[in-house]
């Protein structure tokens, strides 16, 4: 039964099913139980009415016949014999019904336990989510500012590019006027 109740617990929602039918079945014994004494309790106020009507027929008759006599004797007997059946029935089924209770009790306790734990871990685990949340939006936010940055600095760079090709370009004219200055100098030394 052990083993049972392990794998029905490993089921999750199979294991309060198993805990409903328990119930249900615990309810419906008590209930066949009550219907048994009420049987009982009227079977023997129908005996007591009988015999007083058999005492009362004796009274007023003065023999009564050996059949009916044995007959009512044997009906008690029986009736004693089915009531110590249904008593020895009801012991068994009520141990049952305990031990079940047992059962259920421990089982409550063990899902109360395992209850206890899952929310532990899932609250450390959304408490690391959320770090984890606060570190990358950080994280966004550094890189955004890093790009932004980087962007400023290639349009900067880009801008001071063009500067140094506008300079060489100057500088390659002044080379050449310079050349040419030089070369215009020098025939005019050369013919004077």
């Amino acid at each position: 039964k052990r083993m049972e109740h392990s794998t029905e617990q490993d089921n999750g929602v199979g294991h309060s099913q198993v805990l409903t039918d328990r119930i249900t079945r615990t309810k419906s014994f008590k209930i066949v139980n009550l219907q048994i004494m009420d049987a009982y309790r009227i079977h023997q106020k129908m005996l007591i009415k009988k015999a007083q009507q058999f005492i009362t027929q004796r009274n007023d008759e003065p023999t009564i016949s050996k059949v009916k006599y044995n007959l009512y004797q044997d009906k008690l007997q029986n009736e004693e014999i089915e009531h110590a059946k249904t008593k020895a029935l009801l012991a068994k089924e009520s141990e049952k019904l305990e031990f079940a209770l047992g059962e259920i009790n421990i089982l409550n306790k063990q899902l109360q336990r395992e209850k206890n734990t899952f929310e532990e871990i899932f609250g450390h685990m959304q408490e690391k989510a959320e770090q984890g949340f606060a570190t990358a939006d950080q994280l966004k936010t550094k890189c955004s500012e890093i790009a932004i940055v980087c962007n400023r600095q290639e349009d900067s760079i880009g801008t001071k590019e063009i500067k140094i090709r506008q300079l060489k370009a100057r500088l390659v004219k002044q080379r050449e006027s310079h050349r040419q200055q030089l070369s215009e100098m020098a025939i005019k030394m050369e013919q004077e």
